[in-house]
This record gives structure tokens, C-alpha cells and sequence, in this order.
């Protein structure tokens, strides 16, 4: 435990300290900087690879601290530097038999009528190879190589390749340090770990926005985090939310039965702190956590999450109701919404947020936006009314009005203003309408092998901001970069976590009961990881109907773990 301890503190402080130094502007490192950093960090994993995994774990939601200087041509995040790193390490201690550090690698089988089949392949010696699914990921890569062939710009889409590729080494660095149902409980630890910089940072960003300070955000009243969207926070602190909602379902378990996952755990939950239990502590961290998440989705202002709640929450819902009842399930209803009925109530009572929540919402079904207007008084104006439906904000000239934020109101009302509520059709919905015909119109032209990985950003457009459009959906950005063919392979490997999870939960409790009693013994971690599997993976897909999150680290670590799950049972 005092490994752990140290480690959780040490691995906690840095990841900390890479958030503050952006802040503060240290990023990107000068020359000499950089090589230190990159020694420190060699020398570091060579001699504790494992201990610097869990830091890379914690490092993953990092994804807009650029580390390197301007002279070396290409972008690295503190994730992928430390990833990159333990890849070598992996590798040289793998072909020179370290004896610290021995272990066999994870390799591809041989030939593959095995490619669906979950079940062991049998081999002479004692090497440890890919899974079906695994190897299924590798062809993904390959089916971009493909498909970039057919790109507008191939030299561009062979880059983002590249980059694919980069995040498969680390999907395979990340299956080859969890071979154990324990290595596999420290990860997910060492994650949770990340999330506290998250979270800071996020508040940070809001709280730097209300006092006019440099607050890093890259869309106005929206935070970001340390991730380059809104909507990319958002979809990270879905992920987040589930974890700690299967981490709640483990805990109604253990109240029942402390044993039921091990010795360990039953002397961690026998732990007392004056009169709290430790189940009541790790209860009251995660509320606290629940907190500080749900707020921050709110603040992100990311409909596509806010939806990603709803349903893990429904799911949660429905898995307690199938195991434990109504009553249990009508409980749980009744505290979420509780819970963010608080959060609301606090942000609209001290108007920490400078967005129409309400109408952000029904925005989504009616497709109309409210804003607020002010208007000068003018006899020769048309008068607009409250409630009002305008086709543009450019219309609002015919009426001597201009739209304005909603901290302008005290200004504008002190300068003459008549201030009024109107409606205008929601842009967000009517770009995300155009983006889908004119994905379907380019998937006509190569819908075998697709375009290439950023091919829709060619003829999609740049946003407000500059950046490439995409398609807004991650099913169809596949089929656009990679055809039927690569959107089939990643159907396959998404869909892989709920079929698992469904089969661990037995659903059924008819098939419960017919257990013996020690085999329903074995059955309560699998029931708990069944929960993990389909509450991550509705995380993971219900945000992503409506972004892009395919080149995000934290979505390949999960993958990874998954597979290394079925790996280990």
C-alpha cells in the first residue's frame, strides 16, 4: 500500500504541475529543456516502466499541452512523449532479456481462421499473442493506409495515418502492462488519478472567464479543459461519470457481501476513520467527484454530453431495477436528480452561466435558439417583440437592434437599451444538417476503401475558428476515411464491450438463481465489470453519434483495457 500511496501523490503532483505550466505559459519547451525532460524521463522508466505507465495513464486527458520546441517538427502532448518512451523501453527490454524488466511482448498469431474466435489459440511454446479483437485494431490502421491512397491530398491523409498508427502503438503498449486482473485495477486507479487536473483546470477556465482573466479557452463561455473542444471535455467527463457509477454499483455490492471481491478489498472496506467506514469515505469521495464532474458538463455546454449523461444514467437505472427492484431504481432516480437539480439551481441563482441552459436544451428538438437583443428606441424602426422568430441576426438591423451577450444586459440597459428575448433557427443544427449531406454525397464516390483519414475536412470547410470541419458523427468518419470495409472492422472492435458486458451482467435473474452459491461468488466481479463495459461503452458512443473522438488517447487506453480484460478471463 505505501508503493501505491507514494505513487498516487508523486504521479498526482505532476500531473498537476504540466496543467500549471501551461497556465503559466512554459509550454512549449525550449531546446535544452526538452532533452532534459526527455533523459529524466528515460532514465525514470528504465527503472520503474511500470510506475511511469501509471503516469501515462494519468497524463491521457492532457491532449492541448504541446511539449516540444519549435525547432523539432512535430507535436507531442506529455502523454505521448512518456508513451513514446515506454514504447523503447518495452521493446529493448523485451530483445535484451532485462532481468528487471523481463517479460515476453504481445504478438500477432499466425495465420487467422481464428480472427472472430474469442478462445485460446493453442501454441508449442508459452508466447503470449494478440487477441482476435486485438488484431482486428492492427487491420483498422491498415484499412486508413488504404483508403488514404484515394485522398484528395494523400500526403496529408498518409500523415494522419501516422498519427493512427501512434495511437495504436499505444493501444499495444497499454495491452502489454495490463496482464492481470490487478495490473488491471491499478490502471484504472492511476487514471482516476488524471482526472483532479481535469477538473481544476476546468474550473479555473470558468472562473478566469467571470473576472476577465486569460482563461485558455477556445470557444467563448464554454470550458475546455486541457482538451482542445468543449465537446472533447464533455465526452471525457461522460467516460468519467460511468466509471464512477460502476464504481457506485461495486459499492452496493460489497455492502452486501465484503468478500465478494477478494481478501484486499474486504480489509480496505473493514478500514475505519473515527465513525466512517471505509465504504462510507470512498462513497463520500465520489459524490464529491459526481459534483465537481456534473458541473463542469454543464459548463461545457455540450448537448451531445449532456444526452451521454441521460443515457448512462438510464442504463444504470435499468441494470439496478433488473438486479435489485423499483424501489432500489426509483431511489437512484430520485438522487441523480437531486443531485443535478442542486448544480442547476446554484448555476441559475448566481448566473455562473452565460448561456440560455434551458434553451440550449430544447433547442436540440425545436431547432430554434433564444438570444438575447438590445434595442434603441426609433420611430423609424420596425419594432421587433419578445418571442419573435427572426431568420439571421442580420435582420436585426431592420429593427435597430444587435445581439448581445447576457453580462452586457446592465451595460446595455445603462445606455438606453431596451433588452428582449427572440428566436432565430439554431446554427450548430443547421451546419450539422449540411455536414451530413455533404458526407453522404462524398462516401458515394469510394465507398469500399473511402478517402483517407481528413478528407472531410477538404470539402466540409474550416469552422469559426479555422479548423477543419468533420463529419460530425464517428461512424461516418470512418466510412468517409476508410469504406464499408474499415467502418465494418470498427463496428466489430466498438461493439465488442456491450456484447461482453451484457453476457457478464446475466441479465436475467432467473439464470442468477440457479447458481450455486459459490459460483455466484465468482459471478459478482464479473457482474461489476459487466456494468463497467456497458456503461463506458454507451459513454463512449452516445457522444461520439454527434463528434469525431477517433484520435483521442483516452479512448484507445480504454479499448485496451477492455481487451486486456477478455484476455485475462
Amino acid at each position: 500500500m505505501r508503493r501505491y500511496l507514494i505513487w498516487t501523490i508523486v504521479i498526482w503532483l505532476i500531473s498537476n504541475l504540466f496543467v500549471v505550466g501551461y497556465g503559466l505559459q512554459w509550454f512549449p519547451l525550449g531546446l535544452v529543456s526538452f532533452a532534459v525532460l526527455v533523459l529524466i524521463i528515460l532514465a525514470g522508466a528504465f527503472k520503474h516502466p511500470r510506475e511511469f505507465f501509471w503516469l501515462f495513464l494519468a497524463l491521457l486527458p492532457l491532449e492541448n499541452i504541446i511539449i516540444p520546441p519549435e525547432q523539432i517538427p512535430f507535436a507531442l502532448r506529455p502523454f505521448q512523449l512518456v508513451g513514446g518512451i515506454l514504447l523503447i523501453v518495452l521493446l529493448s527490454s523485451a530483445l535484451w532479456r532485462n532481468k528487471k524488466n523481463k517479460f515476453k511482448l504481445l504478438r500477432p498469431s499466425l495465420p487467422s481462421l481464428a480472427l472472430f474466435r474469442m478462445e485460446k489459440i493453442p501454441t508449442k511454446d508459452n508466447q503470449v499473442y494478440l487477441n482476435p479483437i486485438d488484431r482486428l485494431v492492427l487491420l483498422l490502421g491498415v484499412a486508413s493506409l488504404i483508403g488514404a491512397q484515394f485522398a484528395p491530398n494523400v500526403g496529408n491523409s498518409l500523415k494522419l495515418s501516422l498519427v493512427l498508427f501512434s495511437f495504436l502503438g499505444l493501444y499495444w503498449l497499454a495491452r502489454n502492462f495490463t496482464r492481470t486482473p490487478k495490473q488491471l485495477l491499478e490502471n484504472i486507479w492511476f487514471f482516476f488519478v488524471g482526472i483532479d487536473a481535469v477538473l481544476f483546470f476546468g474550473l479555473y477556465q470558468f472562473i478566469a472567464s467571470k473576472f476577465g482573466w486569460l482563461s485558455f479557452q477556445v470557444m467563448d463561455k464554454r470550458i475546455n479543459s486541457t482538451f482542445t473542444e468543449p465537446d472533447w471535455l464533455g465526452m471525457y467527463l461522460v467516460f468519467t461519470l460511468a466509471l464512477i457509477l460502476g464504481f457506485k454499483y461495486a459499492l452496493k455490492l460489497l455492502r452486501k457481501d465484503s468478500s465478494c471481491l477478494g481478501k484486499k478489498i474486504e480489509r480496505l472496506t473493514e478500514l475505519r476513520i473515527a465513525n466512517w467506514s471505509g465504504l462510507k469515505i470512498f462513497q463520500f469521495l465520489l459524490n464529491i467527484l459526481v459534483f465537481f464532474v456534473v458541473t463542469e458538463l454543464v459548463l461545457t455546454v455540450s448537448r451531445s454530453a449532456w444526452l451521454g449523461v441521460i443515457v448512462i444514467l438510464l442504463i444504470y437505472v435499468i441494470i439496478v431495477f433488473l438486479k435489485e427492484g423499483w424501489k432500489n431504481s426509483l431511489q437512484t432516480i430520485l438522487f441523480a436528480g437531486i443531485k443535478i437539480g442542486i448544480i442547476l439551481t446554484l448555476l441559475n441563482i448566481f448566473g455562473l452561466s452565460d448561456f440560455h441552459l434551458g434553451n440550449r436544451v430544447a433547442s436540440s428538438t425545436s431547432g430554434l435558439q433564444k438570444i438575447t437583443i438590445s434595442c434603441q428606441k426609433n420611430i423609424n424602426k420596425q419594432n421587433i417583440n419578445a418571442g419573435d422568430k427572426i431568420a439571421s441576426i442580420q435582420e436585426l438591423s431592420n429593427y435597430g437592434c444587435h445581439h448581445i451577450n447576457l453580462e452586457d444586459i446592465e451595460f446595455e440597459k445603462q445606455n438606453g437599451g431596451i433588452i428582449k428575448e427572440v428566436y432565430r433557427p439554431d446554427p450548430s443544427i443547421i451546419i450539422r444538417k449540411d455536414i451530413y449531406k455533404k458526407s453522404w454525397r462524398e462516401i458515394k464516390k469510394n465507398w469500399l476503401f473511402g478517402q483517407g483519414l481528413g478528407s472531410s475536412g477538404i470539402f466540409l470547410g474550416k469552422d469559426s475558428l479555422g479548423h477543419n470541419l468533420n463529419s460530425s458523427n464517428i461512424f461516418l468518419e470512418v466510412l468517409i476515411s476508410m469504406g464499408i470495409a474499415g467502418l465494418a472492422i470498427f463496428i466489430l472492435i466498438l461493439m465488442t464491450p456491450f456484447v461482453v458486458g451484457l453476457k457478464m451482467l446475466q441479465l436475467t435473474s432467473k439464470k442468477y438463481s440457479n447458481l450455486s452459491q459459490a459460483n455466484q461468488q465468482i459471478s459478482k466481479p464479473r457482474e461489476i465489470v459487466g456494468v463497467f463495459f456497458l456503461l463506458t461503452f454507451f459513454a463512449i458512443l452516445i457522444p461520439n453519434l454527434f463528434n469525431t473522438g477517433f484520435l483521442i488517447a483516452f479512448f484507445w487506453a480504454w479499448l485496451a483495457m477492455v481487451m486486456s480484460y477478455l484476455s485475462i478471463s
